[in-house]
This record gives structure tokens, sequence and C-alpha cells, in this order.
């Protein structure tokens, strides 16, 4: 548990939004995250407990995506075509909870530093290794997130499906993710006049109209 906490809040300290209008860090449960069609788009960014991986069918990330997804608290829920959800991956997940244990072991030992009796040469020691630790958990933190995954519905009466998209690069998660959806067109923030006649102007409002 004090692994997650850590991890959380470290997610917690991303506090760019890029093209999101709410960020959701680690909801506690689907009723954390609300459902109303004024408050935009929003990325839910899971806990470390719920990781994925690709094409997995039956992985922890996906099982609590569909639970927000489909509910807010007792409630179903009505706006979901304005969420999407960014995962961890399971295996990175490993290595990244291994430095994050490395790097509490070390927080603590300087904490305790008179308790323990360390030298300076030790104290020295143990502070390096501290900040060794914690840039490497930053790092490993941003490949760790880069599963995005996106509801889909191709067909109107159909059921969702899910879209998985993998991020690269070395900004936050956040700014990843919010480039990844604008090229693949899963999110729209400027809509062409073009683009407008074509799908929606020439199909449902000028269909059968000589205007």
């Amino acid at each position: 548990d004090r692994v997650w906490e850590e991890i959380i809040k470290r997610l917690k300290s991303y506090k760019e939004k890029a093209e999101f209008a709410r960020i959701h860090i680690a909801p506690n449960s689907s009723a954390d995250v609300p459902d109303d069609e004024n408050l935009g788009i929003g990325l839910v960014i899971l806990s470390p407990k719920y990781s994925h991986n690709s094409k997995a069918k039956d992985s922890s990330a996906l099982e609590r995506v569909e639970e927000i997804l489909n509910s807010r608290g007792a409630s179903p829920r009505y706006c979901k075509n304005s969420l999407v959800f960014l995962a961890s991956d399971r295996t990175k997940l490993e290595n990244l909870t291994n430095w994050v244990s490395q790097y509490l072991a070390w927080e603590w030992i300087i904490a305790d530093k008179e308790d323990l009796n360390l030298n300076p040469s030790q104290n020295n020691q143990a502070t390096s290794k501290r900040k060794e630790a914690d840039e490497t958990v930053d790092m490993l933190l941003r490949e760790a997130y880069q599963w995005l995954l996106v509801p889909t519905q191709p067909d109107s009466q159909g059921a969702i499906e899910w879209e998985e998209s993998r991020l690269q690069g070395k900004d936050s998660p956040i700014l990843q993710a919010s480039r990844k959806l604008i090229h693949e067109e899963y999110l729209i923030t400027t809509y062409s006049a073009s683009r407008l006649t074509l799908e929606i102007l020439n199909d449902y409002v000028w269909k059968n109209s000589n205007h």
C-alpha cells in the first residue's frame, strides 16, 4: 500500500491538463468520477493496482474501466463518450514498484539517520542513493503509464468496444495521452468547415432538402 501511495502521489504532481477539461487520478470508486455533460472530456488515470498488457481481455485495468464507464456509484452512467482512460503496463509496473521500494527505503534511512547512527560518509551515500532512486522512479513512471484505453461504439446499437493505444515519449503521460488522442482523432478539438459539411450537414441537416 505504501508503494501504491507513492506512485499515486507522483501522478497527482502532474499539473498539466493538456486538452482535457478534467483529470481524475486513481479514483477509489466509480462514484468519484462525475457524470455531467457540461464538464467536458475527462481523463481517468487508474491506480497502479489496475494494470494492463497488450491485447489482454482479462486485465484488471479493463475490468476497472468497464466498471467506471458503465456506472457512477449505484447509478448508470450516461455521458460515456466523455471519458478516456490511462493504465499502467503490467510488465513495466513490476520494475517501477521495485524502484519505488528502494526510494522509500533510502528515504526512511535518511529520516532515521540519527537513530541509525550514520556517519557523514554513510549519510552522503544514502542521500546519493535516494536521489538516484527518485530520478529513476520519475522516468519509469512515465514509461509504465503507457496504455490509453478508449471506449468506442462502431454500431450505435452494438456493444462498446475498447481501442488500446500505446503511448511513447518523455513527457508526462497526460501530455502524451492528449497528443495521441488528437492524432488518432479520438478527440477532436477543432472542426473544419469541410468536415462539418461532409459528416453532418450533408447527411443529416441538408439531406432531402433543396437548400
